[in-house]
């Protein structure tokens, strides 16, 4: 339950938020961060919080969250 309230609750920030990227970083690093440790793998919920960040790496913010979490996915057994 807490995976839906975490997507619903980055989806309305984001939404709501007509902000910079450096801005909207800060509002989708603490979830894709809690994600991490805790060491979730389901690769549904991980692309749902981290397909904004795709945005933000291309604009120039971001790249080295992006870096940590293809590190963390590199680690999963297919």
């Amino acid at each position: 339950m807490r995976d839906v309230q975490d997507i619903g609750q980055l989806v309305k920030m984001l939404q709501n938020s007509k902000t910079r990227p450096e801005q909207e970083l800060t509002i989708i690093e603490p979830v894709i961060q809690r994600a991490m440790a805790s060491g979730i793998q389901d690769m549904n919920y991980l692309d749902k919080i981290t397909y904004p960040l795709y945005d933000l790496v291309l604009s120039g913010v971001g790249q080295e969250l992006y870096d940590e979490y293809l590190a963390y996915v590199e680690i999963f057994n297919p």
